[in-house]
């Protein structure tokens, strides 16, 4: 018997739908203008690893000074830019 592979659809209220794989759903209720202003600044290919850094930087125990070298050397911000 072979396994059936799993399979994720989206469905929105505007009616749209698609292929889920590779969705990320996050709460962005804290998020900053700098926040969108970093997303809006990144690949598309790089917005949902660069948005869980952003949520991260939210966590209690975050480590700022990581999240931020991380988001100038991996996906090349400048927040002198920023600020």
């Amino acid at each position: 018997m072979t396994e059936a592979q799993k399979t994720l659809s989206y469905f929105t209220e505007d009616g749209s739908y698609g292929n889920a794989d590779g969705i990320l759903v996050m709460d962005t209720t804290v998020w900053s203008d700098l926040d969108w202003e970093i997303i809006d600044r990144v690949l598309g290919s790089e917005r949902s690893r660069v948005a869980r850094l952003l949520a991260e930087s939210y966590e209690q125990d975050a480590d700022q000074v990581f999240i931020r070298n991380k988001l100038e050397t991996e996906y090349g911000l400048d927040f002198s830019s920023m600020e």
